[in-house]
């Protein structure tokens, strides 16, 4: 089976598509829940959604693709004081079914939602925070024609809000359970044969605000446990707990993001040597955060989902470019939506200075600039102290196909007559921080953007992180 199915959350790595797509469901403020997908096929790796479904509110969801029909998503959450259950089809017509009551009463919180390696097609486990404290141990036998869920078994103690479950490798499949309980994160541990006794809490970190997420990773012989928790002064919080050690130790934190954040996610996927890839509740924003599977293990994010930042140019015309404004822009956006970022064409002027129009621009230098850089870019009609103003001139001296410098406080770039389809976008690149590479597949090309192959060039995961950072850049 799957490690995949045998760890909860709200966030999954499908079998659907050829690199397999994320899944990601999160309880809607309108009622029922959302689910997104991000097809991990295209080079882009747009997400999709949100898809509503169901009604009533829901204080968490846990999501799962079982081994039923083509590879059925599963899902649980906690609806009122009820534990009800949704499942869709794995192929078309893609139908949502549900909701079907696991328990009517006495559930509270965050569920956590697994398929199991016990019995023939493998239980559901569920576990979830109790209403009277402690959690409750539900499953479902998937060897029986009627799927019938057990009462519940009741462990643990105290005031739990959310919880993470895993099978792990230990033991005879070994139930591994993480808790909020108060402020604290601790660890609960139930064997995988007779007499099925829990055990726990052990306790792990202190300061912890909000619902955590474990996996069982592929670090390590044995598989590291890998956890990620909010953090009670806000951010997240990275522990692992070594495995082939006999003592098993756990290490961290570590510390990465930012904002309050009420619940998290996390899976390994097959990027990279295996990147961490964690999804955050952020109030009502959804939060990607990856990491590297191998040194230096750097994470990466916020990148907020289904959230479009723009950037405002205006343009100030000396010369008219050989290739009309609207088409550069459309060229722009065809790049720039790889980052999810709209370019709003502001404004159009023309200007009529022409001591400026072949531009001493020196050495084009970032922080750098001449007395006639200064003088035209002054000419700031109608922008805004984020807004970035592109010069369209009938040269530069010496002659480059555009430069970014610009004055202090006015941010920009001259772009010149005779200027490539990507000169704009590329300029307009460096103006929110990025640098020239020796990729000739990538728009900041520094062999010049008349030599991109295979366009529309290339933005990589950094160069996205550092435009959508930018203070040029914001909220639609």
């Amino acid at each position: 089976m799957p490690s995949s199915r045998k760890q909860s959350g709200f966030l999954i790595q499908s079998t659907h598509g050829v690199q397999g797509n994320f899944e990601l469901i999160a309880p809607r403020t309108a009622g029922g829940f959302a689910h997104y997908w991000r097809n991990n096929d295209l080079p882009s790796m747009p997400w999709n959604g949100p898809f509503p479904v169901g009604a009533g509110t829901l204080t968490g969801v846990s999501l799962i693709q079982s081994n039923f029909g083509a590879g059925n998503l599963e899902v649980v959450g906690c609806q009122g004081n009820q534990l009800v259950a949704y499942w869709r089809l794995g192929q078309a017509p893609w139908t949502w079914n549900g909701p079907f009551t696991i328990a009517s009463g006495g559930v509270v919180g965050h569920p956590a939602l697994i398929q199991s390696t016990q019995g023939t097609k493998g239980n559901f486990e569920v576990v979830v925070p109790r209403a009277a404290g402690g959690l409750s141990h539900y499953w479902r036998n998937n060897d029986h024609p009627n799927f019938p869920w057990s009462s519940p078994t009741n462990f643990g103690s105290g005031n739990i809000s959310g919880v993470s479950l895993i099978q792990s490798n230990f033991g005879s499949g070994n139930l591994e359970v993480i808790a909020r309980q108060g402020n604290n994160m601790v660890h609960y541990w139930r064997l995988g044969q007779a007499p099925w006794t829990w055990h726990g809490p052990f306790t792990i970190a202190t300061g912890i605000n909000g619902t955590p997420s474990m996996i069982q990773s592929k670090h390590g012989t044995k598989g590291n446990f890998e956890l990620v928790m909010p953090r009670a002064g806000g951010g997240l919080a990275h522990y692992w707990r070594n495995n082939d050690l006999p003592n098993v130790p756990w290490s961290g934190p570590t510390n990465f993001g930012t904002g309050n954040i009420s619940a998290v996610s996390l899976i390994q996927s097959n990027y990279g040597a295996g990147n961490l890839e964690v999804i955050a509740r952020e109030g009502n924003r959804l939060a990607h955060y990856w990491r590297l599977g191998q040194a230096p293990w750097t994470w990466h994010g916020p990148f907020y989902i289904g959230e479009t930042e723009c950037v405002r140019v205006h343009v100030k015309i000396l010369t008219p470019p050989n290739i009309p404004v609207h088409e550069l822009v459309a060229s722009m956006q065809q790049v720039y939506d790889t980052a999810n970022i709209r370019v709003v064409l502001a404004s159009t002027e023309n200007l009529n200075l022409p001591a400026l129009n072949d531009l001493d621009v020196g050495g084009c230098f970032m922080g750098q600039t001449t007395t006639e850089q200064n003088q035209l870019f002054a000419n700031r009609n109608n922008a805004g102290p984020n807004d970035v103003v592109v010069y369209f001139v009938r040269s530069t001296v010496p002659p480059y196909n555009g430069c970014a410098a610009h004055p202090t406080g006015r941010p920009g770039a001259v772009c010149v007559q005779g200027a490539t389809r990507w000169t704009f976008a590329h300029e307009i690149g460096h103006v929110l921080g990025l640098a020239h590479v020796s990729d000739n597949n990538r728009l900041m090309t520094g062999n010049g953007t008349a030599n991109i192959t295979n366009p529309p060039p290339d933005l990589v995961d950094s160069e996205i992180s550092t435009m959508r950072l930018s203070n040029l850049t914001g909220q639609c």
